[in-house]
């Protein structure tokens, strides 16, 4: 499977995975948890400006595969790229990277700062 084709489904990958990370290793981390959001969706946000950038190139961004088939039916999984959803992964990860910039001096100083990142990770 070629990058281009399996890279979709990680710009909400990367904030899925900080909020496992925090959620188990949070209050270890005494207040740098919120790094850990802000890097996830910075790689969500640099994602998704490669994937428009290979759109507006012409790369054909679909791939699927069959979870499960049953007799002659088939359901398929997979993620389709065109030009709407290229702008709103673009559009939805710039705000998300600046609402876990705001929140970081907004926050400081909270008991359950991580659970916070934590939380706001899941809302990319």
């Amino acid at each position: 499977m070629n990058f281009s084709l399996a890279s979709p489904w990680l710009v909400p990958g990367f904030p899925l995975l900080a909020f496992i990370i925090l959620i188990f290793f949070g209050k270890r981390l005494q207040g740098k948890g919120a790094y850990i959001a802000i890097l996830a969706i910075s790689l969500s946000l640099i994602l998704s400006f490669w994937i428009f950038y290979q759109y507006t190139r012409g790369v054909s961004l679909a791939s699927h595969f069959y979870w499960l088939s049953f007799y002659e039916t088939r359901f398929p999984f997979g993620t389709l790229v065109d030009s709407l959803s290229c702008l709103m992964l673009v559009v939805v990860s710039f705000i998300s990277l600046l609402v876990q910039i705001y929140s970081l001096s907004y926050m400081a100083g909270e008991v359950r700062f991580s659970w916070y990142y934590a939380c706001l990770s899941l809302f990319f």
